[in-house]
């Protein structure tokens, strides 16, 4: 990253594992970390660094349920910066997950 002399308001991770997150929290300093992990096993996971210059919030009204037939992880975020305002989202699902509900999760 600090070979690209790039300053990303949004860094957004997938596969993070729950073994990395301490890591995890700490690798971007004046960034503010949000992640889901997997409530069994270790593997997966989804996370996202915001800038700490934009104004940030957690939506977690727009949370997708993780169920036994389709295992996913997602942040949901509402940033500011400037006059502009965004929505964005990380969504990590799981290999070998039921691709239709998954799909009928999103919509």
């Amino acid at each position: 990253m600090q070979s690209i002399k790039f300053d990303f308001d949004v860094i957004m991770l997938s596969e993070i594992w729950s073994y990395n997150i301490d890591l995890d929290q700490n690798l971007f300093e004046g960034y503010t970390f949000y992640y889901d992990l997997p409530e069994t096993g270790n593997v997966g996971g989804v996370g996202i660094f915001l800038k700490n210059t934009t104004n940030q919030n957690q939506l977690d009204n727009a949370k997708i349920q993780s169920t036994a037939c389709c295992r996913l992880q997602n942040v949901w975020l509402e940033i500011s910066k400037g006059r502009q305002n965004y929505i964005i989202g990380g969504i990590y699902r799981h290999p070998g997950q039921d691709i239709d509900k998954f799909t009928d999760d999103i919509e």
